[in-house]
């Protein structure tokens, strides 16, 4: 399992999985982090789990800049099995896997 954020949602997550699977983290603040890099080139995962922040600017809009970059990277990897959005951004995430898969 590989985790991208280790705040609140992420923490969830790898304590969860943590008894039972490997879990692989991308968070620089998580004492267990490890590049994306090397988690997505070195490592096959059954399913890899976004749980970035969802950042809202002062006129409302959402930056999702963080998110559009990892989605870039994982659309050309082949390396595991499922991406799950663990965010609130819903349809800005649907709309960002629509452009970047064309």
């Amino acid at each position: 399992v590989g985790v991208i954020g280790a705040g609140v949602v992420g923490s969830s997550l790898i304590s969860t999985f943590r008894e039972n699977v490997s879990v692989h983290i991308v968070d620089p603040k998580h004492k267990d982090h490890m590049s994306f890099t090397v988690m997505v080139n070195n490592i096959t995962l059954d399913i890899i789990f976004i749980c970035l922040p969802c950042i809202t600017e002062p006129d409302g809009t959402l930056d999702v800049t963080d998110l559009e970059m990892y989605l870039a990277a994982l659309n050309n990897l082949t390396n595991y099995s499922k991406i799950a959005d663990q965010q609130t951004v819903g349809i800005v995430l649907l709309k960002l896997l629509q452009t970047i898969q064309g």
